[in-house]
């Protein structure tokens, strides 16, 4: 049998049987002797592969936890500045005031958790501190700290996730797999040497120091089979289905936003006209009374 190579992406608990299995059955047969050192010490190594592994998960679960919540404290800044921009100044203001800060609408900035919203919430910091409103001069020091918080929180969570990266593609994960690979491959061909050397042993004599696909319980061909790829791309197509579910629900929310700020723009427009309607109409009503308060001409009479 061919000594299946083990699969890099495969998961630390799917691993560590074959070690421990050639290990023991190492230790049982005589001729194994000469290899028991060899995978005690991959298996040692391997546990602590595990253990660094499950600290690169704890270090990235814990980063996000932290983005997350964050992401909550600024969302919560958002809400309240978008409230106060709307009780600020005069009606012809409060478009204004609302366009500058808000180049979206309040749920389509907050909807990403940090990233864009951050960028965007970076530019709040010169306008708030100079702004001729105190109450949002007031809420400058606030935003200064919740963003330097934002910032660690992310550079934090992207580096616990570039260095699981690394653990993984490069670091100590590969090399434990390659070598652990190497061992096999090298400990499969001394042994499949041996029934040439000793008759009495079977042909298969290798194969049985290492663990099988059906008896780890995992899949270690390299190839992925019908049915895998299949749950894979059943999978891929729900996830589709939601990120288009989602995506409707943006572009009605956005749809709806617009209408209602268009709707709010014709309104502002009307009541300009109107104003500028009204103060016509007292012009000429101011123009009415001034000519009957003049004198009469001659021959004329006020009416009685």
């Amino acid at each position: 049998m061919a000594l299946k190579t083990l699969k890099a992406r495969s998961a630390m608990l799917s691993l560590l049987p074959h070690p421990t299995f050639t290990l023991c059955q190492l230790r049982n047969h005589p001729l194994g002797a000469p290899h028991v050192a060899q995978f005690a010490a991959i298996k040692e190594q391997g546990r602590a592969v595990l253990a660094a592994e499950l600290q690169h998960m704890e270090d990235m679960t814990e980063t996000r936890a932290q983005v997350v919540a964050i992401d909550e404290r600024l969302d919560a800044f958002a809400a309240r500045l978008s409230k106060l921009l709307h009780s600020i100044g005069g009606e012809s203001w409060k478009s204004a005031l609302q366009g500058h800060y808000f180049e979206k609408p309040l749920h389509a900035l907050t909807r990403p958790v940090l990233g864009k919203q951050l960028v965007q919430m970076r530019k709040w910091q010169l306008s708030l501190a100079t702004s001729a409103y105190p109450a949002l001069v007031a809420l400058a020091p606030e935003l200064d700290v919740l963003l330097t918080e934002a910032h660690a929180a992310a550079t934090a969570w992207q580096g616990a996730k570039q260095l699981n990266r690394e653990f993984r593609d490069v670091g100590a994960r590969r090399r434990w797999i390659d070598r652990l690979n190497g061992a096999r491959k090298e400990v499969h061909g001394a042994l499949a040497r041996l029934p040439h050397e000793m008759p009495h042993l079977p042909a298969d004599f290798a194969d049985r120091f290492f663990l099988t696909e059906e008896e780890s319980g995992a899949d270690d061909d390299e190839d992925d089979s019908v049915e895998d790829l299949q749950a894979e791309l059943a999978a891929a197509q729900e996830a589709v289905v939601e990120v288009e579910r989602r995506l409707a629900e943006a572009v009605t929310a956005e749809a709806a936003a617009q209408a209602e700020a268009e709707a709010r723009a014709a309104k502002e427009a009307e009541l300009v006209e109107m104003e500028r309607m009204a103060q016509e109409l007292a012009r000429k009503q101011e123009a009415l009374r001034k000519q009957l308060k003049g004198p009469l001409g001659p021959g004329a009479r006020r009416p009685r």
